[in-house]
């Protein structure tokens, strides 16, 4: 309720200042836009986040749970379909500004621009908007009536101090980090880093937040204790003097003094007939407004008469003292709260000291810009505050009816509700089956690798095999090498395709000689069987091919080839063995390999030596191709390490199973240290036969079907007497 006078009231002469002759509407306006201001949501977050219930508040958004919110069907349809968890729908509430944004959320405002502004919150649960309620309600009764003109006078006084220091720290750590970033060519952090950081910025500026209303409350008290001593010496002067008929006259300030009592002694009627909530005595009220509005200019009158306008002169010692101890339980409140933040902040400070100190001063300098960015936008919302206040002197608003705990609504009627669900279902069925594309986030086409920046070489369809025999694992095989147990299938031409294109970039590339190195973003995506496939079906292009199994950690290549060689390239990094001892020749017809080896630490050392890029120049000279296994970009570092040395890295998705962003993420791992163009193959793949089938390639039996099945023929080698025999027979004329 904001009650509205035409003419000044007693709180206005109090405080020594006349106000404009503004409407009601004009009034109510302004307390409305500082009720849906961020100033005010920051200032009653701050005070609902300290207190004791606020671990029972429910603060998710009702919107957020809306049958019309696409984001929560999104998650719903994602986890019954390809079994995600389900994403937590609860608001997480880290800071004050979170909190602020939420409060704002769940309130509506609404007003009759002359006495009432009504403030509703919806949330997921009536206790949970009764305590908001009750709670912005409160806040703001106290924010107009709780201080006096001075007091603001004295924080605005210490405010405006704290925002000139903040502004110049702010410049001078926006110079520092700049340095410190050109000293050190020093772009970002990792995510450790970066999540760490966050939460130390965080502590630290409530941490700061909580010293600063400390601070203020102490220049508070200091005021105070000096008012009280001038109340005290007020009060202890003798009357101005005594008439000869024995009656005692007093002075000017001492009538000021005793007129202001007065003014208490109403104010405390007024607020006892409030109380009392009854509409009835609404001429009582009137009463007692006509009596301040009396006492209020005769004491204006003996204030002007005094020449003394300290308004402690007036307010009695007891008064003034209670207010001291307000602000000191207050300052003992905010030690705990400080003593829990500096055992946070120790903890925190413990965690960054396990990283790199080039990364430490980083987030030092970062943190401390941060902090003081926050901090200056806090004392910017508590200027605005104290500006709020200062027109709201007249004590002139209070809570007309507290927010009570909503019953139960009325039911609905069954017809309609059926006919709702009728609807929304089929609503939700159309969506699913119209929508279920655009959400899927997996890769389905290769427009998806070109959306991650990875250009398209080909694709490979689901290969079926049955667990080999003898073998402890989900993989391997000869059966699997499709390129040369097949080499006429539907499989086996999806690795022609791809070879064609690799093919066609030695002549773009200007390169006789290739290396490629495949891997993936996550484990099971089938790069070792595409590695395997892959350097089989360029084998039989007649060029020389060198495989190498470069995943030290879990190599796969022997389970694919049945070998089990006894050395391998551990050893050869190692110098214990030589090439020619490591090196498996004539795996396949015009095919070399060479295992992993045994390798159980320092994998990434291996990959990372000299030895290792002498070992790939040297085998440029000795292959037309060399296909490298490498392991899957976030299961180690090596896989990165390895696209550097080669020409054309690859990598792989399995289809409507990799995901975008862990594909996008891989690429930009491989783009961060090589600096090439990535390709991609799309694993697994749904094609359709209907392509292939009018040249019957389903119909070729393999090896394991018919003995009578053709061997696998490779191209004859073609020497440069073969290309010119070649060019005389073409150009023979024929009759």
């Amino acid at each position: 309720f904001v009650q509205t006078q035409d003419d000044p009231t007693a709180a206005d002469y109090l405080l020594n200042q006349q106000f404009g002759r503004t409407n009601k509407g004009e009034r109510v306006e302004t307390y409305m836009r500082f009720l849906s201001s961020d100033a005010f949501f920051l200032t009653a977050a701050q005070k609902i986040k300290y207190n004791d219930n606020f671990k029972d508040l429910l603060l998710t958004p009702p919107q957020s749970q809306s049958a019309l919110n696409l984001d929560l069907w999104k998650q719903k349809i994602q986890h019954l379909l390809f079994a995600q968890p389900a994403a937590n729908t609860t608001t997480v509430i880290h800071t004050t500004a979170d909190l602020a944004s939420v409060l704002k959320q769940l309130t509506h405002l609404e007003t009759d621009f002359t006495h009432f502004i009504h403030l509703k919150i919806t949330s997921l649960d009536p206790s949970t908007s009764k305590i908001i309620a009750n709670a912005l309600a409160e806040e703001f009764v106290n924010i107009t009536n709780s201080r006096g003109i001075q007091e603001i006078e004295q924080i605005k006084e210490f405010v405006q101090g704290k925002v000139k220091e903040t502004e110049e720290r702010i410049k001078t750590n926006e110079l520092l980090l700049v340095d410190f970033k050109k000293k050190n060519n020093v772009i970002s952090t990792d995510k450790t880093s970066n999540y760490l950081a966050e939460r130390f910025t965080r502590f630290t500026s409530e941490f700061e937040a909580l010293k600063m209303q400390r601070e203020e409350n102490e220049k508070l008290i200091s005021f105070f204790e000096k008012g009280q001593q001038a109340a005290n010496n007020a009060e202890s002067q003798p009357a101005a003097g005594v008439t000869p008929d024995g009656t005692r006259v007093y002075g000017a300030k001492e009538t000021a003094l005793i007129l202001y009592r007065k003014m208490e002694q109403l104010k405390k009627k007024k607020a006892m007939v409030l109380a009392q909530d009854d509409k009835g005595q609404d001429w009582r009220l009137t009463e007692i407004d006509q009596d301040i509005d009396k006492t209020s200019q005769a004491f204006q009158a003996y204030v002007k008469k005094a020449g003394d306008k300290n308004l402690f002169l007036y307010m009695s010692p007891q008064k003034i003292l209670q207010r001291i101890n307000e602000l000191k339980e207050e300052n003992e409140v905010l030690k705990t709260k400080i003593s829990s933040h500096q055992k946070l902040q120790e903890q925190l400070s413990a965690q960054l000291e396990t990283i790199p100190s080039l990364e430490q001063k980083q987030m030092v300098l970062e943190n401390s810009l941060r902090v003081d960015t926050e901090n200056y936008t806090n004392l910017k919302n508590k200027l605005t505050e104290l500006e709020i206040q200062k027109i709201s002197q007249k004590k002139e608003i209070r809570i007309d009816q507290v927010a009570p705990l909503p019953g139960p609504g009325p039911k609905g009627s069954i017809a309609l509700k059926l006919l709702f669900s009728t609807l929304v279902s089929i609503l939700l069925g159309i969506s699913i089956i119209v929508g279920i594309e655009s959400i899927d986030p997996s890769i389905k086409h290769r427009s998806d690798l070109s959306d991650c920046g990875i250009e398209f070489v080909g694709e490979v369809p689901l290969l079926n095999f049955t667990k080999p025999k003898n073998s402890d694992k989900g993989f391997g095989g000869a059966s699997q090498i499709v390129s040369y147990e097949n080499p006429e299938s539907l499989e086996a031409m999806s690795f022609k395709y791809i070879r064609a294109r690799l093919e066609s970039y030695r002549y773009k590339f200007k390169k006789e000689r290739l290396v490629i190195s495949v891997s993936s973003g996550s484990v099971h995506d089938g790069k070792s069987l595409i590695s395997a496939n892959l350097a089989t079906s360029m084998a039989q292009l007649n060029r020389s091919v060198l495989l190498i199994d470069c995943d030290l950690r879990r190599p796969s290549q022997n389970a694919y080839f049945d070998t089990n060689p006894t050395f391998g390239l551990v050893d050869l990094l190692n110098m214990t063995q030589t090439l020619d001892a490591v090196l498996v020749k004539n795996l396949r017809p015009n095919m070399d390999y060479i295992s992993a080896g045994f390798c159980h630490k320092n994998s990434t050392e291996y990959i990372s030596s000299e030895k290792f890029r002498v070992l790939i120049n040297h085998l440029r000279t000795e292959y037309d191709y060399i296909v490298i296994d490498t392991p899957p970009v976030f299961a180690a570092v090596d896989a990165t390490i390895i696209a550097n040395y080669s020409d054309i890295p690859i990598l792989i998705a399995n289809f409507r199973e990799t995901k975008k962003y862990n594909l996008s993420e891989a690429y930009n791992q491989i783009l961060q240290i090589s600096y090439k163009r990535v390709y991609g193959i799309i694993n697994k793949a749904i094609l359709s036969s209907a392509r292939f089938h009018y040249y019957g390639y389903h119909n070729i039996p393999t090896k394991g079907e018919d003995s009578s099945a053709p061997e696998v023929i490779t191209a004859t080698k073609e020497t440069s007497a073969d290309i010119n025999q070649f060019m005389k027979n073409i150009k023979k004329k024929t009759s």
